[in-house]
C-alpha cells in the first residue's frame, strides 16, 4: 500500500501548477495556517487510492473517515497531504507529503516524499529505502516545532525548551514544516528536531525510520491525539529536553523493533 501511495502523491505534484497554490481555507483563524487547492487534492488522490486497495481508517489532516472500523486498532492510514502548506502558497521549496500505516496500535508502513529535491523515505515492514543517505550529527541546530495556539502554561514550557536548545545546540531553526526538518535531521543537516503538541500525522511516520537509524528518540501522544516527539544525535541535548517535557507532561514513551504506539487513553 505504501508504495502506491507515495507514487499517487508523487503523480499529483507532477500535475500541479500555480492554480493549485489558492487558499481556500485557514484553521482556526490563523492565518499562516492555510489550506490550498493542493491540500485537497493530494487528501482525495490519497484517500480514494488507500481506500480502493483495503477498507481502513483515513485519518488526514483534511478530513476522517472512520468507515465503521476502529481507528488505529483496524487498518488505519494516518496522512498530512501536504504538510508546509503556507510555504507551498508562498513558492517555498519545504514542503512534503507524510503518510504512516497502523494497524493493532502498530506501525506497519510509513512513506515521506518532498517534491524538492525529490526526498523520497519508505519504510515497509522492516525495510528502508531512502533516496538519500542518512547521517548522524551530534553537534549543529536544532529544529522545533510548536502549534501557534499554546495555553499559558505551554509556552512557559516552551520559553524553557529555547533555553535549552541554546545550551546544547549551535540554534534554533523553523521552517514551517515539522516534515522537512525531520528529513534534514536524518541528513546529518540538524542535530535535534523537538515536535511540542504538534499532530499526529506531521511526525508519527518518521519513528520507524528514527529508530532504525539509532536515534535517541522519545515521545507521547497527548488528548486528541497531539504529539510530542523528541528525536536527537546528541544524548546530551536528548536527555536534557526529555528530563524538562516530563516534568510538565509526564514521562515519555520509547519506541522499539515492535513498533507499537501507547496511545492516550
Amino acid at each position: 500500500m505504501i508504495v502506491d501511495l507515495i507514487a499517487a502523491a508523487i503523480d499529483v505534484y507532477e500535475r500541479c501548477s500555480d492554480v493549485d497554490r489558492a487558499v481556500l481555507d485557514t484553521k482556526n483563524g490563523v492565518e499562516r495556517d492555510v489550506v490550498t487547492k493542493l491540500d485537497f487534492d493530494l487528501h482525495d488522490v490519497l484517500s480514494s487510492t488507500a481506500s480502493s486497495i483495503e477498507c481502513c481508517v483515513i485519518y488526514s489532516e483534511e478530513g476522517v473517515s472512520f468507515n465503521g472500523l476502529i481507528p488505529f486498532k483496524d487498518t488505519t492510514v494516518v496522512i498530512d497531504p501536504l504538510d508546509g502548506s503556507h510555504n507551498f502558497q508562498l513558492g517555498n521549496p519545504w514542503y512534503c507529503t507524510i503518510i504512516c500505516v497502523i494497524k493493532n496500535y502498530k506501525i506497519v508502513k510509513a512513506g515521506v516524499y518532498s517534491p524538492i529535491p525529490k526526498d523520497r523515505v519508505i519504510w515497509d515492514n522492516g525495510e528502508l529505502h531512502s533516496s538519500f543517505d542518512i547521517k548522524s550529527k551530534s553537534s549543529g541546530p536544532t529544529y522545533f516545532a510548536y502549534p501557534p495556539d499554546l495555553s499559558r502554561n505551554d509556552m512557559s514550557l516552551r520559553n524553557d525548551l529555547l533555553c535549552i536548545i541554546d545550551d546544547y545546540s549551535t540554534g534554533l531553526y523553523r521552517w514551517g514544516s515539522a516534515g522537512i526538518g525531520l528529513l534534514e535531521l536524518l541528513k546529518g543537516k540538524l542535530q535535534t528536531f523537538v515536535g511540542f503538541s504538534v499532530r499526529i500525522w506531521d511526525v508519527i511516520a518518521f519513528l520507524p525510520v528514527l529508530y532504525l537509524a539509532k536515534c535517541h528518540i522519545s515521545y507521547k501522544v497527548l488528548p486528541d491525539n497531539k504529539f510530542i516527539l523528541i528525536a536527537s544525535w546528541n544524548s546530551d541535548s536528548f536527555l536534557a529536553l526529555n528530563e524538562r517535557i516530563a516534568s510538565a507532561c509526564g514521562q515519555l514513551n520509547k519506541i522499539d523493533k515492535d513498533m507499537e504506539i501507547i496511545f492516550y487513553e
